[in-house]
């Protein structure tokens, strides 16, 4: 079909910045600020984004302050060493 593009009917934009989370470097989100669902709800939502694009994820939760950390790279990447 001349002028189609799958390019131009993805569906509505992306709520997040997953090009820049998912850049490969350690990412802290803040619930309130970052994200405003549960805690859970953006841990799954990471997954699913991050399973969808071949990536593989590293998430850490931190109930006390509802942050979640969470580093994303290419599937190829076995070991991840987290800086401190």
């Amino acid at each position: 079909m001349p002028g189609f593009s799958l390019a131009s009917k993805t569906g509505r934009p992306s709520k997040h910045p997953w090009k820049e989370w998912c850049s490969g470097n350690v990412i802290r989100l803040r619930q309130g600020k970052d994200f405003h669902c549960s805690v859970a709800g953006m841990c799954s939502t990471i997954r699913s984004h991050c399973s969808r694009h071949n990536l593989f994820v590293h998430i850490r939760v931190c109930e006390q302050t509802s942050q979640i950390e969470f580093l994303a790279t290419p599937s190829e990447r076995k070991y991840l060493k987290w800086k401190k």
